[in-house]
């Protein structure tokens, strides 16, 4: 069983880094300066169990204290010893869930062994396929976290707002808010915060990060079947004046994304949705988890992924359990 379900072990993309939160659970997030991480904010904020668009909301912020990030391929591993600490979070204005699933962490000190991958800030990088990297498990349902692992070949299914002859991403519903994209499988709990990566410029090795992981659900064979990204470039105020905090904290130069418009060097072309291969899937606005559905989870709501002792569920992991509940109901009617 691998992790991203169906990835590689990862050792070489060093940017994509591994939280660890009070001591209990993980989270993943994308190095973007020496010491301001990219993370989902469900990692590290109080968030309500609904999985409604309408009703979702965020609440109280964890403490620093009990945060660290680290560039381990293994965090459980004996010789992952260099975890570097918070000193502060920074996160979207408003309390909605969906579309406002980021939050940015600076770091206490400069992570100087890794270079930092770009945010796209000025669109979507309307790309298909696309890289996934994080420290999920390997199902639904079952394994454990904490090894880096990347996954290609994701297929970016609709978002709103663009075209998407595949999928009509109105079937979504109260799902989906208009700050996110839907995307094929892969990404488990524990890749909650993931980086979602233009897939040619990983392979450049100038990597341009377009979202991260927020929320998914998967199937009555405990596989993670579809997942939701936040878009980064509604966020582009936000991570810009974090970038220009984080520089004066590490003191060193403003990155030129902060200042400047598609600064990675070339941004990707967008490419055209109707093109490229076609996605078959097999989901509606019924196969979607509801509130009905997820009255019957007994999975408790958690700010982030699954411990080591996997005791504790993530929002991604509620919305997974919520689906199979569904499924597997459905099958015995």
């Amino acid at each position: 069983m691998q992790t991203i379900q169906g990835g590689t072990e990862d050792e070489s993309h060093t940017y994509a880094i591994g939280l660890r939160l009070n001591e209990t659970s993980l989270c993943s997030g994308t190095l973007i300066a020496s010491n301001l991480v990219l993370t989902a904010r469900h990692c590290i904020a109080e968030r309500s169990t609904s999985t409604d668009c309408e009703k979702a909301t965020f609440g109280k912020v964890t403490s620093v204290a009990g945060i660290s990030a680290s560039t381990c391929t293994d965090l459980h591993a004996k010789d992952c010893v260099a975890w570097y600490g918070v000193k502060e979070i920074m996160t979207p204005d408003g309390t909605a869930a969906c579309g406002q699933d980021i939050a940015l962490l600076i770091l206490s000190t400069n992570i100087t062994t890794v270079t930092p991958a770009t945010p796209l800030l000025d669109s979507l990088a309307a790309t298909s396929p696309f890289t996934a990297i994080g420290f999920g498990k390997p199902h639904a349902t079952t394994g454990t976290t904490g090894v880096r692992r990347v996954r290609k070949d994701i297929d970016m299914i609709c978002a709103p707002g663009y075209s998407a002859p595949k999928y009509d991403c109105s079937k979504m519903g109260k799902y989906l808010s208009d700050n996110d994209f839907l995307s094929g499988a892969g990404v488990c709990p524990g890749d909650s915060g993931a980086g979602a990566f233009d897939q040619d410029s990983v392979a450049r090795k100038a990597p341009l990060a377009i979202g991260v992981a927020s929320r998914g659900w998967g199937d009555a064979e405990d596989n993670c079947t579809y997942m939701i990204f936040n878009e980064l470039a509604p966020h582009a105020s936000l991570i810009r004046t974090s970038g220009r905090k984080a520089a004066n904290a590490g003191a060193y130069p403003t990155p030129s994304w902060v200042t400047n418009v598609g600064d990675a060097g070339t941004p990707p072309v967008k490419k055209d949705r109707d093109a490229g291969s076609q996605v078959s899937l097999p989901v509606s606005a019924d196969a979607a988890p509801d509130a009905a559905a997820e009255t019957k989870s007994s999975d408790p709501p958690a700010s982030c992924a699954v411990s080591r002792g996997d005791r504790t569920a993530s929002w991604i992991a509620v919305l997974f359990v919520a689906g199979l509940l569904r499924k597997r109901a459905s099958r015995v009617r």
